[in-house]
């Protein structure tokens, strides 16, 4: 692999590298020593500081890692520069934020959340399936996962985030898994190594199902498992808000196997893919659970970490409550605090067009009016004014002196609305951010205002 920072090949001075990913550790990684001494005026001198951005070539001349660097040793005496650096996934696993979303795919959650952490968004695995759920202080990679997790149940496919695009900077998710074409490690032509280890020291073979009070009711089994290992028990006790078969299935565990092999270094072999094995202790289709690529003296070496089934780094969700219904029997402060409780943060079902929609379900619960628009399916600009007109509700001329706490405003020729929260600021659907938010200055928009529909009084 050939190294370049600050549009630099810094490959000649590098001494030890490796480039690794894993299922569970999400970002790649890279890490490696390079030569710096200031006491020998031969030796180029290379700065690398945290934060910058490092490239990683393959024979090719193919972008195969761009990152930045998050930790930097140096060590004088040695002469040397230690360099740990992760792709942008890094950025995701560790900023959090807290939203709900509200039947939105797991594609639109992706969207939203790149678009918000600063991550260029790339090809999203479509599933077509939307998804409702609250992401509270979670990661941005937690939340995507959340929502693949979610789809996951219903499309039976797995998933996985990776960095990639011609500059290495984008994030696309694909489907986890798939084999790479062409590639086989064989033990009698690129394979230096391999382990295999079989456990049976967690394995639950036999439930006994046992109602509330304690009295058996059935037993769920895997006969094989039984026959070849001899029987191992666990009890599992009803719970009504449970499926008591799929819970006591999930208490069945069978042999755990895994394994590694070291083979010859390919680059595209990676944690997400799975490959052929052809082996003693390995023959036939295996998932790459974790990738280590070792450069050292020209010569590219892999220790793969091999599982033998198809697993998703799941992220259980936390599921949304329905909302309460919104009358607009509140008085205002008090349906303004309910409407944002139940919507704040949440992306809305015509998602960036959604300005009308956030209008209505916030402010349903203190204005009558609203919450039939809200009820009625309302959504555009002109039908939420035309409906106020109509409706006895008073439509005026903006201006800042007229304004009330929950008076909805109309910005330009009818093209965007808002709920002023009384304090120059408000409630509203943001397009660039994919979900409803409390703003701090109705004035910071691409409008200017240019009426007020008085739901303040109803």
């Amino acid at each position: 692999m050939r190294i370049w920072h600050k549009e630099k090949d810094i490959s000649d001075l590098i001494s030890s590298l490796t480039w690794s990913g894993s299922r569970l550790q999400a970002a790649r990684k890279l890490e490696f020593d390079y030569v710096q001494d200031d006491r020998d005026a031969n030796v180029p001198q290379v700065v690398i500081n945290n934060g910058e951005t490092v490239f990683g070539y393959d024979d090719a001349g193919t972008l195969v890692f761009r990152g930045n660097v998050f930790d930097v040793e140096k060590d004088r005496k040695r002469g040397s520069v230690r360099i740990v650096a992760f792709d942008n996934l890094f950025i995701l696993t560790k900023s959090r934020t807290t939203r709900k979303f509200t039947n939105v795919t797991p594609e639109a959650v992706a969207a939203a959340i790149c678009t918000e952490m600063g991550i260029k968004p790339g090809n999203f695995a479509a599933t077509n399936t939307p998804v409702t759920f609250i992401a509270d202080n979670k990661t941005g990679y937690e939340i995507i996962m959340m929502a693949y997790t979610e789809a996951a149940k219903t499309t039976k496919q797995k998933y996985f985030p990776i960095m990639a695009g011609e500059q290495g900077d984008q994030l696309d998710i694909i489907l986890k898994g798939s084999l790479i074409d062409g590639y086989i490690a064989d033990a009698n032509a690129n394979m230096a190594d391999s382990v295999y280890r079989e456990s049976i020291e967690n394995m639950v073979n036999r439930v006994l199902v046992t109602d509330e009070q304690g009295n058996s009711l059935n037993y769920v089994t895997n006969q094989e498992w039984i026959d070849k290992y001899s029987m191992i028990q666990a009890v599992y006790k009803t719970d009504p808000n449970k499926n008591t078969q799929e819970g006591a299935n999930a208490l069945l565990k069978g042999p755990e196997r895994s394994g590694y092999i070291t083979v010859l270094g390919d680059y595209r072999v990676k944690a997400s893919y799975s490959i052929q094995v052809r082996d003693s202790l390995f023959d036939g289709q295996f998932w790459v659970k974790a990738d280590t690529h070792t450069f050292m003296d020209g010569k590219h070496e892999m220790k793969l970490e091999l599982e033998f089934e198809n697993l998703m780094d799941e992220v259980k969700a936390e599921k949304q409550e329905k909302a309460a219904q919104a009358d607009g029997t509140m008085n205002v402060s008090a349906g303004m605090d309910a409407g944002w409780g139940a919507w704040g943060n949440t992306t809305m079902d015509n998602g960036d067009n959604g300005c009308v929609e956030a209008v209505g379900k916030i402010g349903g619960y203190y204005s009558p009016f609203l919450a039939q628009e809200s009820n009625n399916g309302v959504v555009n600009v002109p039908q939420i004014v035309a409906d106020a007109e109509n409706a006895g509700i008073g439509v005026q001329d903006f201006s800042a002196g007229s304004l009330e706490k929950g008076d909805v405003i109309v910005y330009g020729d009818n093209q965007h609305v808002v709920i002023y929260d009384g304090s120059g600021g408000y409630y509203g659907n943001s397009s660039s951010q994919h979900r409803t938010v409390h703003g701090s200055d109705y004035t910071a928009m691409d409008y200017a205002p240019t009426k007020i529909i008085k739901t303040s009084r109803g």
